[in-house]
């Protein structure tokens, strides 16, 4: 008898487990392709910058401005890069270190993507880009989550690129 409870109370608990555990919706997993561009920058009053010894520029508080395009379920740009999926206009405040004498620099993006471009905002992608340049390539890696109309999605995009050149950005969408 003893041992016919103890197998009633574990079913009872295996039980109760799955209807009080929360209910995930899985993951889809969707190819990103996107292509950004700075439009421009400014140097609010917070902005600082100084130079420390060995030639390295520390500046913080700058902003770029920039658009980003995105095409949803492919894996790179489309040629000719027309009708894309959405148009953000993005907003990053930027911290970063650049050594003058290698030309190497490594900065911090907080990065607010608003969609849509113009008009009221709908949903954002949000999150804080590292990007690395040498003087010639630069590349950056991100982590993206949505809210809004984007709520529950993150976007992972990295790229490598030309500096002075358009952004090309390659990842993934995870979608509920």
């Amino acid at each position: 008898m003893k041992k016919v409870a103890v197998i009633v109370l574990a079913f009872a608990l295996f039980m109760m487990a799955f209807t009080v555990a929360p209910v995930m919706a899985k993951a889809e997993k969707v190819s990103v392709a996107g292509l950004s561009v700075i439009t421009g920058g400014e140097l609010p009053d917070d902005f600082r910058a100084w130079e420390t010894e060995g030639g390295t520029v520390h500046a913080r508080g700058g902003v770029a401005l920039s658009i980003s395009r995105y095409w949803i379920g492919v894996s790179s740009v489309p040629n000719p890069a027309l009708n894309p999926s959405y148009v953000f206009a993005v907003r990053s405040d930027v911290s970063s270190n650049n050594n003058e004498k290698t030309e190497r620099g490594v900065s911090l993006w907080k990065s607010v993507m608003s969609y849509p471009a113009t008009g009221t905002v709908q949903g954002t992608f949000e999150g804080v880009m590292h990007v690395e340049g040498d003087g010639s390539l630069t590349t950056m890696h991100v982590v993206y989550q949505g809210t809004g109309m984007f709520e529950g999605q993150t976007m992972v995009v990295s790229g490598t690129k030309q500096s002075g050149q358009p952004g090309v950005i390659e990842g993934f969408l995870l979608t509920r």
